[in-house]
């Protein structure tokens, strides 16, 4: 039996993520150069052939839950981060 993606991203789950992406590396003081590099890294990982759940639409859904929630977080930039990686 096949698995099919639960999870199909679109080039918006994909311009959401990495626009999150970029403002949480910039909030955190990285630099552009490195936020580049390991945005290349965390989105193909995320894009791969095996990835059936979690993808970058399963990122963004997560991305928009922790943004729900941000009033109870003692610390939304390690919850965005940590729901990267």
């Amino acid at each position: 039996v096949a698995c099919t993606r639960l999870h199909t991203m679109t080039q918006e789950d994909a311009t959401f993520c990495a626009a999150r992406w970029r403002a949480l590396c910039g909030r955190l003081g990285a630099g552009e150069q490195a936020s580049a590099a390991w945005w290349a890294r965390v989105s193909a990982a995320y894009s791969g052939d095996g990835r059936f759940y979690h993808t970058l639409r399963h990122i963004g859904q997560m991305l928009q839950l922790k943004d729900a929630h941000a009033a109870s977080l003692a610390d939304g930039d390690a919850v965005e981060l940590a729901i990267f990686f």
